[in-house]
């Protein structure tokens, strides 16, 4: 008479290696779709206002020319950087533009093709954000005592909701990221081989 068999579900190390790889890349590709699709449908911030017109992650196009000015006692005149977030490959410069009258920070790479861009007033595209918006509210209070301004420009207009530059091309391949983590699951569940055992029905195994 034929043995009998049990089937048991017994993961080895390398399983676990293999389903925190396809995981990783699950969440590569979800994220990069994301950013795909938000620099495909994005708004003309010409009649927009930011009290119920624009909200967090929605996408923009727009050519605006970051405040300038010259600190008390000096005549030269340069872009207003009110904070740099220091990073571990590329810095974020914050700038500050103006949208149909409100004031806002704009966040991009320093040293970047973006950042030329915005300075020569060529379209840009970006997203609506509040992560560079930390101390952008005092800042702006307090403006007029560190820089040489226009008087006539009412500096009191400002919202924190700001926004992030971005390059295009980049963001609409991002989802690459995650093939190499696919592909290095795949080599690691081939070679765990089977997750599944069969023990003897009777050799103590229930």
């Amino acid at each position: 008479m034929a043995d009998s068999y049990i089937r048991k579900f017994s993961p080895n190390r390398r399983h676990y290696i293999a389903a925190a790889l396809f995981l990783a890349a699950l969440v590569l590709f979800a994220v990069g779709i994301h950013r795909a699709v938000r620099t495909m449908w994005r708004i003309d911030p010409r009649g927009l206002t930011f009290e119920g017109s624009v909200s967090e992650n929605d996408s923009v196009l727009l050519s605006a020319d970051p405040l300038r000015g010259a600190l008390k006692g000096a005549e030269t005149e340069t872009e207003i950087c009110y904070h740099t977030y220091l990073g571990f490959m590329t810095d974020i410069n914050c700038y500050i533009i103006a949208i149909n009258g409100t004031y806002c920070p704009v966040a991009v790479v320093r040293g970047s093709q973006e950042e030329a861009d915005l300075f020569a007033g060529e379209y840009v595209t970006g997203y609506f954000t509040y992560k560079y918006s930390d101390g952008f509210a005092k800042y702006m209070d307090n403006i007029t005592q560190v820089w040489e301004l226009d008087s006539y420009h009412d500096y009191s207009q400002y919202d924190e909701l700001g926004i992030r530059l971005v390059n295009v091309k980049r963001e609409r391949i991002s989802f690459l990221w995650g093939i190499p983590f696919l592909f290095l699951g795949l080599i690691f569940l081939k070679k765990a081989g089977t997750p599944y055992f069969y023990y003897p029905e009777d050799n103590g195994f229930e």
